[in-house]
């Protein structure tokens, strides 16, 4: 059984913690992934995947480069790892318009605006 998108983007916002950094939010998902038979795991990777692939856009990484300060390939890649960890709404608002990140990030946030570790929490789990 494959995970269609909808579940895909409900499972980062159910695991989101509402306190708590990236560590609960990773344990969590690493809770609710380890239940999900091997499909629909490596399902969830092809869903972040492609979620990373529409993030490559010069003027997010332009909003990534003004919210961070600076913005190397890698930093991006953390950055929209970070913005899909975000939730769906939050993440198409980006796509569409990078300028609704002034209302996502909070003062002093920029250090937070990345999320390496979500990018491999599935290859972890299957």
């Amino acid at each position: 059984c494959r995970m269609s998108p909808d579940d895909f983007w409900s499972l980062l916002t159910e695991t989101k913690p509402k306190t708590g950094g990236q560590e609960r939010h990773l344990s969590a998902l690493r809770k609710r992934l380890a239940a999900l038979s091997p499909e629909e795991i490596a399902s969830f990777q092809r869903h972040l995947d492609a979620a990373m692939a529409h993030a490559q856009d010069r003027n997010l990484w332009a909003a990534a480069i003004l919210i961070r300060g600076m913005c190397s390939d890698d930093g991006f890649i953390y950055f929209c790892l970070w913005l899909i960890s975000r939730g769906r709404e939050v993440y198409e608002s980006a796509l569409e318009d990078p300028d609704s990140l002034a209302g996502v990030v909070q003062r002093g946030g920029h250090r937070a605006c990345q999320f390496e570790m979500l990018w491999g929490v599935a290859k972890q789990i299957y």
